[in-house]
């Protein structure tokens, strides 16, 4: 399976990831005042970590060591 960053994903893949964060981020809390277009500008940082399928459904999370060591953890969730 290919994993994708969010810039990398189609535009439909895109609106996917983007409601699945908003969501999320309301059902968890994690913050429930995000809106659609913010999610995009959040999920589109050089820094987002997340990690999704060709349709744009996460899959995880990347995370480097300090020795330069990269890690997955595959999440289903934000």
């Amino acid at each position: 399976m290919n994993l994708y960053k969010f810039t990398e994903l189609s535009e439909k893949a895109k609106r996917v990831a983007a409601e699945g964060y908003v969501e999320d981020a309301h059902a968890f809390g994690f913050d429930p005042t995000v809106t659609l277009e913010e999610a995009y500008e959040i999920l589109a940082s050089p820094w987002e970590r997340h990690r999704y399928d060709e349709e744009g459904i996460l899959i995880g999370k990347v995370y480097y060591s300090c020795n330069g060591e990269v890690y997955f953890e595959e999440t289903g969730m934000y």
